[in-house]
């Protein structure tokens, strides 16, 4: 193992607001954000191919839920989705999105973390996945799998 160091930057000053993370030799970025500060983050990261989740809370002691999905354009998914509540298309209520862009990322490799976070957050069982599809068997080379199994 290397050591490695992890950045966290509280954009708005508070840890429950926009959270970016960067962790040293990844050329990737997470960054949480809270439902309402969507349509206000105009930053360009967001307008990246990513990997992004939902985050539901129960309510009376459920399940919490998750969303799972990934997108060419992050920013214009994650709008959709707010549109979407409020024409009532959606039938769940997220309070928070955690997204992952890396600079290294292709369709292909975004489909491909899709299915294998859903299959791993089936795994754990921690969360009601609310993703209903995902693109199945799709195929990487050896060392693009391994490479994004620690994304």
């Amino acid at each position: 193992m290397h050591a490695r160091a992890i950045e966290l930057f509280l954009a708005n000053g508070t840890a429950d607001n926009i959270i970016t993370v960067e962790l040293s030799n990844w050329n990737g970025k997470t960054i949480k954000i809270p439902r309402i500060e969507i349509g206000y983050y105009n930053r360009k990261d967001l307008l990246k191919l990513g990997v992004y989740f939902l985050f539901c809370k129960a309510e009376d002691n459920d399940v919490d839920s998750v969303y799972i999905e990934e997108a060419e354009s992050v920013k214009e998914h994650l709008v959709q989705h707010l549109r979407d509540a409020t024409a009532e298309k959606e039938n769940y209520y997220w309070n928070t999105a955690v997204i992952f862009i890396d600079r290294g990322l292709n369709k292909a490799l975004i489909r491909y973390l899709e299915n294998r976070h859903v299959e791993l957050a089936k795994a754990i069982s921690r969360y009601e996945i609310l993703t209903k599809s995902t693109y199945k068997n799709m195929v990487l080379k050896e060392s693009q799998a391994a490479t994004r199994s620690s994304f």
